[in-house]
């Protein structure tokens, strides 16, 4: 499917299902019926500080429905680091472990064109 037809496809089986939610969330908060301070309240004020992100699909052809890219990158870049602190660990010298650290981390950012 073309980025137009994935569109047009989520448009025609999402939006009035997005919609319904919508609504359905925001007769939770003005009836009171959930608690702010609880676990459903607090995902609910998410979803709203967040809906224009989260309903992207709707309107913009080719976003993507998850962030699967994104939590790849950050497992492996957590892995690289988790693997290079347990080689600091079973140094002597942490000095050591240094550079492969940030040479890992280096490498994984520049995947994604950026660099701290």
């Amino acid at each position: 499917m073309s980025p137009e037809q994935r569109l047009a496809f989520h448009q025609a089986q999402s939006r009035q299902l997005m919609g319904l939610l919508e609504e359905w969330i925001q007769q939770q908060i003005d009836e009171h019926k959930v608690e702010p301070n609880s676990g459903l309240g607090e995902a609910i004020s998410y979803m709203q500080a967040h809906w224009l992100k989260l309903t992207l699909f709707l309107r913009e052809p080719g976003a993507p429905l998850d962030n699967d890219i994104c939590e790849r990158a950050l497992k492996k870049a957590i892995l690289h680091r988790n693997y290079a602190d347990a080689r600091i660990m079973q140094s002597r010298h942490s000095e050591c472990g240094r550079p492969l650290l940030r040479a890992l981390a280096f490498a994984e950012e520049s995947r994604f064109g950026y660099s701290a």
